[in-house]
């Protein structure tokens, strides 16, 4: 298995395999959350790789269940109808997320508000975090924190795409400083300065976004003049091999199956 190391943290429920593909000046961050105990798995924001991360479930033997999309940016969503074939995986987002991807009604798991889900063994609780997009939604997997690009480790996605808003991204992170556990582990769409998979509270702590308190220094933060270079426009091939990399290992084996 190329690229890959192991990470075990103790007394993790949840095992998290981070696959980072896309573009190689600005990869995607890719997850596959799996119960230790059972080996039941979800996909987290499949922008690539879908035959990786196939192979990667396959390999630690771990039974995919679902795709969960945060929000609707191709980045976040290129493999998402490719995987949703292969695996025949019911797909978990926003109407307006899902109306982007060319999906069978009968796949389509369609969020309207806060809600607990089940999946297999995995209990996840899908909050509605608009600001970086009018759709996008954070899941808690297990003992951890999918943001996608709401939330970064060090930051916050932008609000300048199309229908993002800073006072909705206040809110939403208003909304998981009061819903995530401090001991949660946090895994978001992309990686800068900062490794993912710290504590929440140590997020909450450092992050300066998060330590905002009124809605008018946030939107002004959030609106401030950027300079440097913006993210790069999304091609139709990503141009690196995706890099493996494990957060935990499964306890135990299990066989790779397709979902029920």
């Amino acid at each position: 298995m190329p690229n890959s190391r192991t990470h075990d943290m103790d007394g993790a429920e949840t095992g998290v395999v981070q696959l980072t593909a896309g573009r190689a000046c600005f990869p995607n961050l890719i997850y596959i959350a799996y119960d230790r105990a059972s080996g039941d798995a979800v996909v987290i924001d499949p922008g690539w790789a879908s035959e990786t991360i196939v192979d990667a479930a396959k390999e630690r033997g771990l039974t995919l269940r679902a795709i969960l999309v945060t929000h609707g940016h191709r980045d976040h969503t290129e493999a998402v109808e490719t995987l949703s074939a292969q695996a025949d995986l019911p797909v978990w987002g926003t109407r307006p997320c899902l109306d982007t991807l060319d999906l069978p009604a009968h796949r389509e798991r369609v969020l309207t508000t806060d809600q607990r889900l089940r999946v297999g063994a995995l209990a996840i609780t899908a909050l509605l975090t608009p600001g970086h997009t009018a759709c996008s939604v954070s899941y808690i997997v297990g003992d951890c924190l999918f943001p996608g690009d709401t939330l970064f480790i060090e930051g916050c996605g932008l609000v300048a795409t199309p229908n993002g808003d800073a006072g909705d991204l206040f809110r939403s992170c208003a909304r998981l400083k009061r819903s995530v556990p401090d001991a949660a582990r946090v895994f978001p769409g992309h990686e800068y300065a900062r490794p993912v998979g710290m504590r929440f509270d140590a997020v909450k702590a450092t992050n300066f976004y998060l330590r905002l308190e009124t809605e008018e220094n946030f939107t002004a933060f959030c609106n401030r003049p950027r300079r440097g270079l913006k993210p790069p426009m999304v091609g139709t091939v990503p141009d690196m091999v995706a890099r493996i990399h494990d957060h935990s290992v499964p306890t135990q084996d299990h066989s790779m199956k397709q979902a029920g």
